[in-house]
């Protein structure tokens, strides 16, 4: 899934009403994140509408529809992290600090780059900071331990409530 379809499922797709028809909008997202034009140019009712049309001219069913969308979402997986308390940087600035460091436009990182590769090459960026003595918070090594320390946290905070 592209940054620019991450971005419009975050904003609008996971608001419509329902798991199924949200099912749709993800699946939408997915499958018109790279297109050309504004596919994703539309939110409230007209998005509600467009993708509830699109889920019915599907050919497969919805089962069907579930397995593909957990196998593409599999290949992006990794460690849960905490929550960011700062909220992260805005997709847009993402893209723009892509762009300048790697060459390319915003536009080109949002759309024709999946979000999976567009996290892969921050963290070769990152590795190569590392590499160089600089360290970040994105650093693989910190990473996995903000990860271990948030699923530890969580434990905790379930056996909290079972008692």
């Amino acid at each position: 899934m592209s940054l620019y379809a991450q971005d419009w499922f975050d904003r609008v797709g996971c608001q419509l009403d329902g798991n199924k028809q949200q099912t749709y909008a993800l699946a939408y997202a997915m499958a018109h994140g790279r297109d050309a034009g504004e596919p994703l140019a539309m939110e409230g009712r007209e998005a509600e509408k467009t993708v509830k049309q699109w889920g019915k001219s599907l050919k497969c069913t919805f089962g069907e529809l579930n397995v593909a969308i957990s196998q593409i979402l599999q290949q992006d997986e990794d460690a849960e992290q905490p929550p960011s308390e700062t909220g992260g940087m805005a997709i847009g600035d993402f893209s723009a600090f892509l762009a300048a460091s790697c060459g390319g436009d915003p536009d080109f990182w949002e759309r024709r780059c999946a979000s999976g590769y567009t996290h892969a090459v921050l963290d070769a960026m990152v590795r190569q900071n590392s590499a160089e003595g600089h360290k970040t918070m994105a650093d693989p090594r910190i990473k996995a331990e903000r990860a271990l320390g948030w699923a530890i946290e969580k434990i905790k905070k379930s056996r909290k409530e079972v008692e």
